[in-house]
């Protein structure tokens, strides 16, 4: 009854008795918002721990790193639940979006790290870079319709 979410297929299908996602649909909005919020919860807590062993040094990257999956995952997908005349995203345009989030959440993880251990590097930087070029990608796919099929967006 239920399928796990998983990055390599997007098999998203809820469970029958959710009203707002048949089992038919490609795309559930209410499976994405548990997902990154418990996504959200993991960095939330995980950002608190870190800081706690890292000897009274506090860093916002660290601190606020699950803002940057509740925004971007939970609050888009809340999104399509609030407008429901917006047409679903495509299998392409989710793909690139999660690896978007995924870069920007990254990034700021790095910069939080590295500034608790008082060095610096250029991987946060280049993972800013790599989530906002993916960012701006899912967005002109989504408006280009990009991963549409005949009858919608493709599973």
């Amino acid at each position: 009854m239920f399928r796990t979410l998983s990055t390599s297929s997007d098999s998203l299908e809820c469970e029958k008795t959710a009203p707002e996602c048949p089992e038919t649909a490609p795309y559930c909005p209410g499976r994405v918002i548990a997902a990154y919020a418990a996504i959200s919860l993991f960095l939330l807590i995980f950002g608190a721990v870190y800081e706690h062993f890292s000897h009274g040094i506090e860093t916002p990257f660290m601190r606020f790193a699950f803002v940057i999956p509740l925004a971007m995952g939970a609050g888009a997908a809340g999104m399509f639940l609030i407008f429901k005349k917006l047409r679903r995203p495509g299998k392409y345009p989710r793909s690139i979006y999660r690896w978007s989030c995924a870069c920007l959440t990254a990034a700021s993880l790095l910069k939080g790290v590295f500034f608790i251990y008082g060095t610096d590097s250029i991987f946060p930087l280049v993972y800013l870079i790599a989530g906002m070029v993916c960012l701006i990608a899912a967005v002109a796919a989504y408006f280009a319709g990009s991963g549409r099929g005949k009858n919608g967006p493709d599973r």
